[in-house]
């Protein structure tokens, strides 16, 4: 069964020509994960310490953490954004047997883009760097 937000950005995205899919920009959703959760719980610890103590240093670290943390968001995003997915070859099978189907991934700006990971269900993820203008299997 495919989670009602997979099944949202499935419907946003919409394959052009020859199967093609862009990754739009708004259809990019940054989540946290268990390490984001702790980190902004420790953030919120470090505030909350450095306002109990008047610690400006505290301050300090807490809001640079903070920055690095947007900025990583910014990136993640920026790094995403304009891929474009297509289907590859698929060689034939008999019935009963597994097929293996390629996706290729296209990156049309100069900039590469690093550590892209794909994970189709419960399978292994693949993770990969485009860079700058080529297409990748």
């Amino acid at each position: 069964m495919i989670p009602p937000l997979a099944l949202r950005l499935l419907r946003r995205t919409r394959a052009g020509a020859g199967g093609r899919a862009r990754v739009a920009p708004r259809s990019i959703y940054i989540l946290p994960t268990a390490q984001g959760l702790l980190f902004a719980a420790i953030l919120l610890l470090m505030l909350i310490g450095s306002i109990n103590y008047a610690n400006n240093l505290g301050f300090l670290l807490t809001f640079l953490l903070t920055g690095l943390g947007v900025v990583a968001i910014y990136h993640t995003w920026a790094n995403l954004a304009g891929v474009e997915l297509f289907p590859g070859r698929c060689e034939p099978v008999f019935a009963g047997q597994q097929a293996h189907f390629e996706i290729r991934l296209e990156n049309r700006r100069r900039t590469p883009r690093p550590g892209i990971q794909l994970q189709l269900g419960a399978n292994a993820p693949v993770a990969c760097d485009l860079t700058g203008q080529t297409t990748l299997v």
